[in-house]
């Protein structure tokens, strides 16, 4: 398991109203037109234990339930302080329209609540670059300068009266909390059957619910330092991923809007997440907690500890990177063998790769005749510039091979989402997980190892050159 913090920025000609409604409603719009065009089938895979509710509904009423099942499996809204703003809106819950637009108001500045909150703004500079026709961002000293150097090694020089600038208002809506399982549990929990993919559901909003209130709300202060616990979470449960392959994951937004003990609104700062142990702090203890309700609800599916090589944990010495259902050697290399995802960033570093080196050598010929017309070949000038292009080349590559930067190539690659039906998606990754034949293990690893304080100081001076014996 993992979670990836970022945080949410407003663009231009992006509509946050619309990206987020766009989580819910998507499925909800999807799961009604289904039951209209097949009511059997839609009943037969989703709601089979269901099905006597169905009985003499109207058409609306059917809807109205079928958007609020949907609501209360995938979705779930709440505020760490009893009373708070999540009481007096009523946000806890599943987070229905109603609930979804006091959030939007509140993260965009729209609520009556905020009409004292001062709104940021900042100025963005741009000029066109002749050779994409894109538009480039530039710092203060570049557009007064009227010089820009690119990642590729090229300098576009300028008038600083060809500088566009725009005034744009500063808005960062929330934080959100992206958390990811390791394969395994995607894959075993399209094994489960209807009423235990809802428990599945309903132990991992909870567990991030127990977790975020835990770790994250006793971080939260304001820009003065001041802390408030008064803030309001929502989180959506997604099944696959763009790839179309099983991958439970969640999102989870906290809105960036924080009530002070004297009624002010403030928007909410968290220094924490510059600190490495503070995100150790949150993986394990989400880790810890969902592992231990899955264990209590599913006691005999056995699990185990594995490392960040994706090896089962097999002594009380090694790092523990999570948590997964045990599965045999087989099942794990089949699971494996499906995700693409880094093979095809690769392919793009290397097309991206050879295309900067075509042009880096075009450059060389380039600079190789401007001095050899010039009889200065070979001089420091010369090699200067043959060394600035290998520079340039050689960080454009390592940019590209960063965690940033492969982090950027896959979302470049992305697949749109796909238009594939509640159902079909649904009756598609269980039968994708039965045809793997997945196992397993009879007698998994001890899941958790306790160390004694000898054992834990002896790791640290074993591991840790801060820790001297």
């Amino acid at each position: 398991m993992s979670i990836q913090i970022s945080n949410t920025k407003l663009t231009k000609g992006f509509n946050y109203s619309k990206y987020i409604k766009g989580q819910k409603e998507e499925n909800s719009n999807k799961a009604i037109q289904e039951y209209k065009q097949d009511p059997q089938k839609y009943m037969s895979v989703h709601y089979d234990y269901l099905r006597g509710s169905f009985n003499n509904l109207s058409d609306n009423e059917i809807k109205d339930l079928i958007i609020k099942d949907q609501e209360d499996r995938f979705s779930l809204g709440w505020g760490a302080k009893k009373g708070g703003m999540a009481d007096e809106f009523n946000l806890n819950g599943s987070v229905n329209n109603d609930r979804l637009d006091t959030f939007i108001s509140l993260e965009l500045r729209k609520h009556d609540l905020q009409k004292d909150m001062k709104v940021n703004t900042r100025i963005t500079r741009t000029i066109i670059d002749p050779l994409t026709n894109e538009e480039i961002k530039l710092n203060v000293w570049q557009a007064n300068n009227g010089v820009k150097v690119l990642n590729d090694g090229r300098t576009i020089n300028f008038k600083p009266s060809e500088v566009k600038q725009v005034s744009e208002v500063v808005i960062k809506p929330s934080i959100e909390f992206l958390f990811t399982k390791h394969s395994h549990w995607s894959y075993v929990y399209q094994l489960l059957n209807e009423e235990e993919k809802r428990s599945f559901e309903k132990m991992e909003l909870e567990t991030q619910r127990e977790t975020l209130n835990e770790i994250v709300v006793p971080e939260l202060k304001n820009s003065a330092g001041v802390h408030s616990n008064d803030v309001i979470f929502n989180s959506h449960i997604h099944l696959d991923n763009r790839d179309g392959l099983a991958m439970f994951h969640s999102h989870c937004l906290l809105s960036n809007c924080m009530r002070m003990e004297d009624g002010t609104m403030s928007s909410l700062q968290l220094d924490a997440l510059n600190e490495k142990s503070f995100h150790d702090r949150l993986n394990s203890t989400h880790d810890n907690k969902f592992v231990d309700k899955f264990k209590a609800r599913f006691p005999n599916i056995p699990l185990e500890a594995y490392s960040k090589n994706d090896l089962t944990i097999t002594d009380k010495y090694q790092d523990i990177a999570g948590y997964r259902p045990a599965l045999t050697e087989e099942s794990r290399i089949a699971i494996a063998k499906q995700s693409k995802a880094k093979e095809n960033i690769q392919i793009e570093i290397d097309k991206r790769t050879l295309k900067q080196r075509a042009i880096t050598e075009s450059k060389y010929d380039e600079v190789n005749e401007k001095h050899k017309l010039a009889g200065t070949t070979d001089t420091k000038a010369h090699i200067k510039e043959i060394e600035t292009l290998e520079k340039n080349y050689n960080k454009y590559v390592d940019n590209l091979n960063s965690f940033s930067g492969r982090k950027k190539i896959h979302a470049s690659i992305k697949q749109k989402k796909s238009k594939e039906s509640i159902t079909d998606k649904q009756i598609r990754l269980e039968d994708y997980a039965k045809s793997l034949d997945i196992r397993f293990k009879k007698e998994p690893m001890t899941l958790r190892y306790q160390l004694t304080d000898s054992e834990i100081m002896a790791k640290l001076t074993n591991t840790n050159s801060l820790f001297t014996k």
